[in-house]
């Protein structure tokens, strides 16, 4: 069974997660020193983005405890944004960003989650 706040948080953690991974992508080639090679901004962008890119299958065919282990992951990254905002500059505000995307991402996904397996008995 389906309820309508699952599938309003499914989608709000989808798009999220989508908005996050194009942020990620955008400042590793933005803010990439000039002299960096293509392959390795392009290790760099795979290393930031196949982790919390392998749960859109997952959360896609409702299965509420891969958001939970999403919102695990997110955990790191959310610290990882935090420290990033320590910088100054437009690398900050980007970072800034990142960390209320990656906290709204985990708030829609644990909802996700809880209203999901409610409506599932699990």
């Amino acid at each position: 069974m389906i309820t309508v706040r699952a599938a309003r948080a499914r989608k709000l953690t989808l798009g999220l997660l989508g908005a996050l991974l194009t942020l990620m992508v955008l400042e590793t080639f933005l803010f990439a020193p000039p002299t960096m090679r293509l392959a390795t901004i392009l290790v760099i962008v795979a290393i930031k983005i196949i982790p919390p890119g392998l749960f859109f299958h997952p959360i896609i065919r409702w299965q509420p405890m891969s958001a939970v282990w999403l919102g695990i992951l997110l955990l790191l990254y959310f610290c990882w944004a935090v420290l990033g905002a320590m910088v100054p500059g437009t690398e900050g505000y980007v970072a800034i960003l990142r960390a209320i995307l990656t906290a709204a991402c985990f708030v829609s996904a644990m909802y996700f989650a809880r209203w999901q397996r409610a409506a599932t008995g699990q």
